[in-house]
């Protein structure tokens, strides 16, 4: 797994992916391959920081201001999201 925590980077959506929430659960359509990716009111959270082109830093702290848990915890759940998301071509590190 890489670090995505230096060099200082920030993150985004590619442009073939659409983002959609209610503010709860939301959904990914990669529009290259059709495929639709459901998202919990987490991965919403970093969904909308990501279109801001945030860097990890910013990401996680909006996410502990929203959802109040354990910092450790935090940091592992947004690391493998992001991973997840890489890995499948849905964000890019700029």
């Amino acid at each position: 797994m890489r670090n995505l925590h230096s060099p200082p980077c920030s993150y985004k959506l590619r442009s073939t992916v659409r983002f959609a929430s209610d503010g709860t659960s939301g959904v990914l359509l990669d529009t290259s391959t059709g495929r639709f990716y459901t998202l919990t009111a987490v991965g919403v959270a970093v969904c909308d920081c990501l279109s801001s082109r945030n860097s990890i830093s910013d990401i996680i702290a909006f996410v502990q201001a929203t959802f109040h848990a354990d910092d450790h915890q935090i940091r592992c759940d947004i690391d493998a999201f992001l991973e997840s998301l890489l890995s499948r071509n849905l964000c890019d590190v700029e």
